[in-house]
């Protein structure tokens, strides 16, 4: 006959998971444990206080469409058949290439880069325009909108505000 255990439990039934073996494992690792952690502790605030930061800035253009008049009386038929033929997404996207084409942006490069070479005292020659511009500038439309965001990213915050200018008017 079985007698019932006095602490009902710590009876296994088999759905219960048992932990002990776990914290058991943790206990004899302590050291460790503790160890790798103050490592990898040390190591991130070593890289963090090291690393220079990096400072965005940016502005947003609302582009407009000039072939278009204010008070049109295009009839409804055209306006279907240019938003049909997706007209508006393209125009954007002349845009958005027109904006990050070097004819628009190439002084705005060179600035950047003369700027470097007396900030740093270094020359910059190893920086080319496609590179500066996929790392420092995202342009890019706002989803189903006419708003074209432009953001610039740089360490010097100072220096964000002049090239933000710069491309404002290059693009005016």
């Amino acid at each position: 006959m079985n007698t019932p255990t006095k602490y009902p439990s710590q009876q296994n039934t088999g759905d219960d998971i048992d932990l002990r073996p776990f914290f058991g494992v943790i206990k004899r690792k302590r050291k460790f444990i503790s160890t790798l952690s103050i490592v990898f502790s040390s190591i991130s605030v070593i890289y963090a206080l090291t690393v220079d930061p990096i400072y965005k800035g940016g502005f947003e253009i609302v582009v407009e469409d000039k072939n278009q008049k204010k008070g049109s009386n295009d009839s409804q038929l055209t306006q279907i058949m240019n938003s049909s033929l997706n007209k508006q997404d393209s125009d954007l996207k002349t845009q958005e290439f027109i904006l990050k084409s070097p004819s628009v942006l190439m002084p705005v490069f060179k600035y950047v880069k003369e700027t470097n070479k007396i900030r740093e005292g270094k020359s910059s020659l190893e920086l080319d325009y496609k590179t500066w511009l996929n790392k420092t500038l995202d342009i890019s439309f706002t989803e189903d909108t006419k708003i074209l965001s432009i953001v610039y990213k740089d360490k010097n915050k100072d220096h964000i505000v002049d090239v933000l200018n710069l491309i404002s008017n290059k693009y005016k």
